[in-house]
């Protein structure tokens, strides 16, 4: 028997009448990217997958309507909406000129799907868009729409992983075992009953924050939900409803202000699966930084090879040193291990980071001619060769960074 899904993901943070959001667009390209994995259940991008930025009210109605027959439906927006005083209703704004009820998405998807989750990251404070948005001039709206639409921008004070190397091989499956992660899926849905299920970034007359981390901008909670699946610990399956009180709690301790997550009732339909041995994302990520010597991790019965560290001598002496990358997750500079023989071996007898600081409480005075061939190769080594532990950055635990899926 043919089983089908489909996702709808949608992007709306470019409004003429509101601010930009920019961590809209960045929130579709983070669920693009985890639905891939095996983790999200390896959909398939080119089918089963519409990425949808600034749709048509007709364009977006009409992807809706092909969802007819489909065993499953994941719908995501992100970007503007409010809540209608007059009529009562939730809405989104779709374009400079259109918006849809939350009510009209879920009325249409209710008689054709069986089973459905909808994920909503958009304001829910009172506003009075044009009785007949499509059809007006929306310029004449701009003032009172500024006026309610003010989004809450929380800087969350995080480094994300700008080397996506490991977050990639901890994620990718081999190309023969994405029928494997599909089936798990299936295999997790199928006894669930039917239901359409929703899911807001916040309550009623309250509004939904962005994330900013320095680098890029993401909507608290959709970003939350995704971190759900990297750092809780579960055996083959987390529900649409753990992620979701996850989510929840990370929302309420970061957002400035009120902001209350709500879902239409517990959702047991899988938002992330497992096969076999698995380790977290956490886990494996400092096993394969924090250990010296090589080793094995193993993804879903993947065997994941990691490099074998390289060690090259300091001409001249029996000394030899490694270097290892930046490392934004947990905030480690490029910095290089010396060590009193060849190949790694011996004592270590220091460790210096790029801006000449002790690397993990490295204290030492270098050697006159260990300065100038570090300088050669780019760090910031002090004239005298001392070298001392600095404070780095934050003290903030491992346990809270955010993962982005780019």
């Amino acid at each position: 028997m043919t089983r089908t899904r489909r996702a709808i993901l949608i992007e709306s943070g470019h409004i003429a009448v509101a601010p930009t959001l920019d961590g809209a667009s960045q929130d579709l390209k983070n669920w693009v990217e985890y639905l891939q994995t095996p983790l999200g259940g390896c959909w398939d991008v080119g089918k089963e997958i519409v990425q949808m930025s600034h749709p048509s009210l007709e364009d977006l109605e009409t992807e809706l309507m092909k969802l007819s027959g489909c065993d499953y439906a994941f719908i995501t927006f992100s970007g503007h909406g409010g809540h209608n005083v007059t009529t009562s209703e939730d809405f989104i704004f779709l374009n400079n000129s259109e918006i849809i009820t939350i009510d009209r998405i879920v009325r249409i998807v209710t008689p054709i799907v069986d089973k459905a989750v909808f994920i909503v990251d958009a304001c829910r404070d009172n506003k009075n868009p044009p009785a007949n948005f499509k059809y007006s001039d929306y310029r004449e709206q701009a003032k009172s729409l500024l006026e309610n639409v003010k989004i809450p921008h929380v800087d969350c004070n995080r480094k994300v992983l700008l080397e996506g190397n490991f977050l990639k091989s901890y994620s990718s499956p081999k190309s023969t075992n994405i029928g494997a992660f599909q089936n798990k899926w299936w295999e997790m849905l199928g006894p669930k009953p039917n239901g359409v299920f929703l899911l807001q970034s916040c309550s009623q007359n309250e509004t939904t924050a962005e994330g900013l981390d320095g680098v890029q901008q993401f909507g608290l909670f959709s970003r939350s939900m995704l971190d759900a699946a990297y750092k809780k610990t579960f055996s083959d399956e987390l529900s649409v409803n753990d992620a979701f009180e996850f989510a929840k709690g990370q929302v309420l301790f970061n957002a400035k202000e009120t902001q209350n997550p709500e879902i239409s009732s517990p959702c047991p339909y899988p938002f992330a699966v497992k096969i076999g041995m698995h380790k977290t994302f956490r886990d494996f990520y400092n096993e394969s930084v924090f250990n010296d010597t090589p080793q094995k991790n193993f993804y879903d019965g993947k065997q994941i090879l990691l490099e074998f560290q390289t060690y090259k001598p300091i001409p001249g002496t029996k000394k030899s040193y490694r270097i290892d990358k930046e490392c934004s997750f947990t905030h480690v500079q490029k910095h290089a291990h010396v060590y009193a023989k060849p190949n790694g071996k011996g004592k270590e007898l220091y460790a210096v980071n790029l801006d000449g600081s002790g690397h993990d409480g490295s204290k030492h005075t270098m050697e006159p001619y260990e300065i100038e061939f570090f300088k050669n190769l780019g760090f910031t080594i002090p004239d005298n060769g001392v070298i001392e532990c600095r404070t780095y950055l934050s003290a903030i635990s491992k346990d809270e960074l955010f993962i982005l899926l780019s």
